[in-house]
């Protein structure tokens, strides 16, 4: 008798465990377990205004760091945000994700540069950078890291994270999305994901 009893609520858990829903199954974003909550911040973006909690509220953002001298990896991965944009953008305006591009290098690149830099890959891309103090714990929080190289002349290179950090309705860090960078594997994902109940 106990042994069928525990057969039958062996059975019966393993039913009510078929019925939770599936985990999704992403191609390119690596979602974190639980959502990582932000803390303030407060960045200058390229338009004039600010981009802090209030301005990414309410939609899924996609941010990239990188700097405007860069001379490979930054235009690969503005031209791949583009792309991204452009498959998605049959989605409606309350759905359809940010894409955010923050200068790593404060000393060079002014936010209306930056700004004119995420423009010429797409006007959708919303740019954005803040003072090294401002900057540093912003990044952190984040998981992107980034070191200015020595000078040779005058001119110097900084190296920096090269992955999307997506971040939910709330924002919240939700997951990365690492290098090689494919557009369509990406907007697959985003699909998925902002479309999800």
């Amino acid at each position: 008798m106990l042994i069928a009893v525990a057969a039958g609520l062996g059975l019966w858990l393993g039913l009510r465990s078929d019925r939770q829903p599936a985990a999704p199954s992403f191609q390119s974003l690596l979602a974190y377990g639980t959502p990582r909550a932000l803390s303030d911040f407060d960045l200058e973006a390229g338009d004039g205004g600010r981009l802090n909690r209030d301005r990414l509220r309410g939609r899924h953002s996609v941010l990239f760091f990188g700097f405007l001298n860069c001379p490979d990896v930054c235009p690969t991965a503005m031209a791949t945000l583009a792309a991204v944009d452009k498959s998605l953008a049959d989605l409606p305006e309350a759905q359809r994700p940010r894409y955010v591009f923050v200068s790593v290098d404060p000393a060079r690149d002014t936010a209306e540069a930056t700004a004119a830099y995420a423009a010429h890959f797409s006007p959708d891309i919303l740019a954005a950078t803040a003072p090294e103090a401002i900057l540093e714990p912003f990044t952190r929080q984040l998981g992107v890291i980034y070191a200015a190289q020595p000078a040779i002349d005058g001119a110097y290179n900084v190296d920096h994270s090269a992955h999307f950090v997506v971040l939910d309705r709330d924002v919240n860090v939700i997951g990365i999305i690492r290098p090689p960078h494919t557009a369509a594997a990406i907007a697959s994902d985003l699909r998925q994901l902002v479309t999800a109940p």
